[in-house]
């Protein structure tokens, strides 16, 4: 679990980061089929709620696909997205369980999870969140008007131009700068190696 800190009403977040996977092999109550591996996602959802303030937001980033053997596949991950939403979690972001893609190119091959992104959303009321490979504005106001996904986030372009939003606010929407290299990764501090001072 991750605490994270921002503005607004999102002011003291707690995220869940969920691998089915880790269950794998596991016979008690939380292991074996979809719904009881999804099962410990709702009982830290629970004792969470019992600790924290009204209002609190408790997110999950979930694996649309563990991309291992045993692991959580996208019909296990819409078992679990559902009961998390039924438990009343107050966003999911979908993901997966591999690194980065690389070579993502604006209007070519953006929204990595967005098939499994748009399933979810189909069949939950709780927002969800598409991360990985967004890199246009075009891209990310077309999610959010043809599709039911209420968010979008991002990761390397805001490490390439964490001024982006701001840019596209301006009125500049040239998609990011970010090449998807991924050497941002191989830095201790996630800095990117082409951005201004670096």
């Amino acid at each position: 679990m991750q605490e994270e800190r921002g503005i607004g009403d999102w002011s003291q977040v707690s995220r869940v980061t969920h691998t089915g996977a880790l269950l794998i092999g596991t016979y008690d109550r939380f292991g074996g089929s979809p719904e009881n591996r999804a099962r410990i996602l709702v009982e830290i959802l629970a004792a969470m709620r019992e600790r924290t303030r009204p209002g609190f937001v408790v997110a999950i980033k979930i694996n649309s696909d563990d991309c291992q053997p045993g692991g959580l596949e996208q019909d296990d991950f819409l078992v679990a997205g559902k009961m998390l939403s039924d438990a009343g979690i107050d966003a999911i972001e979908v993901s997966a369980n591999y690194t980065s893609r690389p070579n993502i190119r604006a209007g070519v091959n953006e929204c990595s999870f967005l098939p499994a992104a748009e399933a979810l959303a189909a069949i939950v009321k709780t927002p969800v969140v598409l991360v990985g490979g967004v890199r246009s504005l075009e891209t990310a106001n077309a999610v959010l008007a043809k599709t039911a996904i209420q968010y979008i986030a991002l990761s390397r372009p805001l490490i390439r131009e964490p001024n982006l939003i701001n840019r596209w606010q301006s009125g500049d929407i040239r998609p990011s700068t970010c090449v998807s290299c991924n050497a941002c990764y191989r830095t201790s501090a996630h800095a990117c190696l082409f951005a201004v001072g670096h």
